[in-house]
C-alpha cells in the first residue's frame, strides 16, 4: 500500500487475496503478517506500509498488492528505491486479477503428459499458427505449475498469478519472470479477441522455455 492510501480502510477482497498467500509463505518457513503496523517494520521503511510482510531469519519480503488497473509504475519505482542497499529485504509486487475466476478445479497432469504437449506447440509454430501456439504454451505453463506443486489449490489462476507463483517458488529465473510478465498483456489481448495482437515465434519460445524449466 503506498503512502497516499495507507490510511484508507482495508478492502475485504484485498485482505482475502493476501490471506490466500499465507500458506505458501508459512510452508516455506516465513512468518506472514497482513497489514503490518509501523512498529513491525524496520526504520528505513518509515512512512511506508506494505500490504503484507513475510519474514524468516536473514530474509524479509515486503509485499505490495496491486490490480492491473491500479498499478502505477512510477509509484512502484519510488517504493523500490527504499530497498536499495538492503540485502536482507526485498520488495515483491503481487497482482490481483480484475475479476473473479470461476471455481473450477483443474486436474493435475504428469510431467511427461505436459511435456508431450510441448510438441503440439512446436507443430503449431511450424504451421505458422502463432496465436494458437502462444495460447497453448500459456496453458502448459499453468499445467506445469500444477504438476510440480500438486498441493496448491487447483482453481484457474490469472497468468500473472501463475508467473508470480513460479517466481516465488524459484521455479523460473528472474529473467524469465520479467520476460513472461512482459507478455501477459499480449496474452490477454489474444484471449479477448484482439485480432491485431500477433505473438512472434520468440514470444512462444519464451513461454515454452519457462515450461521446460519448470518440468525438467
Amino acid at each position: 500500500m503506498n503512502l497516499a492510501t495507507m490510511n484508507r480502510p482495508f478492502d475485504e477482497a484485498e485482505t482475502s487475496y493476501l490471506e490466500s498467500m499465507r500458506s505458501h509463505y508459512e510452508e516455506s518457513g516465513y512468518t506472514f503478517i497482513v497489514h503490518p503496523q509501523s512498529t513491525q517494520l524496520p526504520e528505513f521503511l518509515a512512512g511506508y506500509l506494505p500490504d503484507a510482510i513475510a519474514c524468516r531469519p536473514g530474509e524479509n519480503i515486503a509485499i505490495e498488492l496491486k490490480s492491473r488497473a491500479s498499478a502505477n509504475q512510477q509509484s512502484l519505482q519510488r517504493i523500490g528505491k527504499l530497498f536499495e542497499g538492503r540485502p536482507d529485504w526485498k520488495l515483491t509486487v503481487a497482482y490481483m486479477g480484475n475479476a473473479a475466476i470461476d471455481a473450477h478445479i483443474l486436474p493435475v497432469l504428469s510431467r511427461p503428459t505436459v511435456l508431450e504437449q510441448v510438441e503440439d506447440v512446436e507443430l503449431l509454430m511450424e504451421q505458422g499458427n502463432l496465436r494458437a501456439a502462444f495460447m497453448l504454451a500459456w496453458s502448459l505453463l499453468e499445467a506445469a505449475l500444477n504438476s510440480v506443486r500438486p498441493n496448491l489449490h487447483k482453481q484457474p489462476r490469472t497468468p500473472g498469478t501463475v508467473v508470480q507463483t513460479l517466481a516465488m517458488d524459484g521455479l523460473i529465473s528472474e529473467q524469465s519472470d520479467r520476460s513472461l510478465r512482459s507478455l501477459v498483456e499480449l496474452r490477454n489481448r489474444v484471449v479477448h479477441g484482439d485480432l491485431t495482437a500477433e505473438p512472434t515465434r520468440a514470444d512462444v519460445q519464451t513461454v515454452l522455455e519457462a515450461v521446460r524449466a519448470v518440468l525438467v
